[in-house]
């Protein structure tokens, strides 16, 4: 079940109602929210033709998806334009077993200006019979000619009040507990449920700085600027200095464990 999502997966209801769940979508909001999980739920729900209901387990709906297209960023960290192509490939077939095809870009603020631009000519003039939702937690880092012809719905975070009742309801946190990690959690339940567990676990897991995804990465940046906060010396300057360098590791190609150890453990 999502979280703090009911008002988002409403409007997508509506829609459906009225038919018009097809074209082409943005979902944009910060990382961890449900973003992708309500494209995945949006996706099915036009598949099958039912109602779009917070009651699904959408981390399932990959296995149950048969008229959908899922494309994430490669292990480069980037969704290049052969991606692309292979989503225009997709969308040229009609669909065999549902009225609609359906095609999630994951994380579609990661498409190289190449693939941006083939990704252009494809929301242009969309098949009728399709469904296409980019998923992205900067949309300015998208054209703006791309970004303009896509129906969009923003995904804000999540109440702290919400997360901290699902935390004390589903994840067994007492309530000081519950209060304190959502208030930490940017909004974002997915940030919640890991910040819980590891204070259920009540000690500090060695740190490598090797990072497996963008994903794990961006939340260890979540985690740290927590922690700098937090630090009762409040030292502003090296929290500064520690945004800096992750702004600095976006824009070009640094050594990320040099630049984060020497920021986070140097006295």
């Amino acid at each position: 079940m999502l979280i703090g999502r009911d008002y988002e997966l409403s409007i997508l209801e509506n829609l459906r109602k009225k038919g018009k769940l097809s074209g082409c979508f943005l979902f944009f909001g910060p990382e961890g929210i449900g973003k992708f999980s309500s494209a995945k739920i949006a996706a099915q729900c036009a598949e099958s033709g039912t109602a779009i209901r917070n009651n699904d387990d959408s981390s399932d709906l990959k296995n149950i998806l048969t008229e959908c297209l899922i494309v994430s960023p490669d292990e480069k960290g980037t969704i290049g334009i052969d991606a692309v192509r292979r989503v225009k490939y997709f969308l040229s077939l009609r669909p065999t077993n549902s009225p609609v095809r359906c095609v999630i870009l994951n994380k579609a603020d990661k498409l190289t200006d190449a693939a941006a631009n083939a990704s252009l000519k494809i929301v242009e003039e969309p098949p009728e019979d399709s469904l296409i939702i980019l998923v992205a937690a900067n949309p300015d880092n998208l054209p703006s000619p791309l970004v303009s012809r896509l129906k969009k719905i923003y995904f804000p975070p999540v109440p702290e009040n919400i997360i901290a009742d699902w935390l004390i309801n589903l994840k067994k946190a007492d309530k000081p507990t519950a209060t304190a990690i959502s208030s930490r959690s940017f909004g974002s339940p997915e940030f919640a449920s890991i910040l819980i567990s590891a204070a259920s676990k009540k000690k500090k897991a060695k740190v490598d700085f090797k990072f497996n995804s963008d994903e794990e990465y961006n939340l260890f940046v979540k985690e740290s600027m927590v922690s700098l906060y937090n630090d009762e010396r409040r030292d502003s300057g090296r929290l500064a200095e520690f945004c800096r360098r992750v702004a600095a590791i976006g824009q070009s190609n640094t050594n990320k464990k040099l630049q984060l150890q020497t920021i986070k453990w140097t006295p």
